[in-house]
């Protein structure tokens, strides 16, 4: 009898801290950032005129900025060579609306063949504390080597 009453007991107290841990996790789901980064394209062309199809351009929307007032957020731009090169950029913008369309183009940046891994990440200042979030994507531009140091415009798509 005693060990029944311990082996309920015990169950009891499985039950308990399963239940506990389950609705940790929704209200962690329920507190998302608002928020968001999402890549609608991304690919390579010539854009520089100099001949070669190595410059790689993104666009890309960054939804939930408004706050009250003027927003500061940066723009994280990462993109991963097939031999592990890595080319990192940042941006700052400052905007007062609640969604901002824009494009990145990289020149030069398209120079070896296989598969390439661009992240991009956003952060928010404003009345509350910083809040990130970020989007990846990986593709593969075609065979060939560009000529010059990568550089970089950004604009409204």
């Amino acid at each position: 009898m005693v060990a029944r009453n311990i082996f309920f007991g015990k169950l009891l107290f499985l039950l308990v801290v399963l239940l506990a841990i389950s609705s940790v996790s929704l209200t962690q789901a329920k507190t998302a950032s608002p928020l968001q980064v999402n890549i609608t394209s991304v690919g390579y062309t010539d854009l520089d005129d100099d001949g070669l199809a190595d410059d790689i351009f993104v666009t890309f929307t960054v939804d939930g900025l408004k706050e009250s007032g003027a927003t500061k957020i940066e723009i994280y731009l990462d993109i991963t060579l097939p031999s592990g090169t890595l080319h990192k950029s940042l941006f700052y913008v400052v905007s007062n609306v609640e969604k901002l369309h824009l494009y990145i183009h990289a020149f030069n940046t398209a120079t070896e063949s296989g598969w390439y891994r661009l992240d991009l990440a956003t952060v928010k200042y404003g009345d509350t504390v910083p809040v990130v979030a970020e989007s990846s994507v990986i593709f593969d531009p075609p065979t060939g080597a560009g000529n010059g140091d990568p550089l970089y415009k950004i604009g409204t798509a």
